[in-house]
């Protein structure tokens, strides 16, 4: 399925047209489809490294064991908001001794990928991660997700 963002497609991707830096990204949603697309746009991406996560306690254990460049955030989590998930892993890098020390030097750029209004989906920069951006679930605008990894 040919998605155009400016100049090029996501067929253009999996041709090696676009090359980027290694990065790592997670995926955090509770609902199997919306990772199932994600990852899907994310694999014409070659130097990609994906993690998932489907709750709050799955983002806390991958987010202790490694770092990321790039996180996509659902705001509605089981039991607690995506902010509120970063708030408690803040947290817990800050303590956590087993952490990967490079968190240390690095923020993670957040983007919300959500249903809720984006004018109800406000999130703080930290240590540890930074604010980029809203993206719509519902829209079907591929250039928001493509920019966001282009970034």
């Amino acid at each position: 399925f040919p998605v155009t963002i400016q100049s090029f497609t996501v067929s253009d991707l999996n041709c090696g047209i676009i090359r980027l830096k290694k990065s790592r990204i997670l995926i955090v949603d509770d609902d199997p489809d919306v990772v199932i697309f994600l990852k899907t746009i994310l694999a014409g991406f070659s130097n990609l490294q994906v993690f998932t996560a489907r709750d709050p306690y799955e983002t806390i254990d991958i987010l202790s064991q490694h770092v990321v460049d790039k996180i996509f955030l659902d705001w509605s989590l089981p039991g607690i908001t995506g902010p509120d998930t970063l708030l408690k892993i803040e947290k817990l890098l800050g303590s956590d001794l087993d952490a990967p020390s490079e968190w240390d030097s690095k923020k993670a750029k957040v983007y919300l990928y959500t249903t809720r209004e984006k004018e109800v989906c406000k999130i703080q920069s930290s240590k540890y991660f930074e604010y980029c951006g809203y993206i719509n679930k519902q829209s079907r605008d591929m250039d928001p997700i493509l920019k966001s990894i282009l970034s």
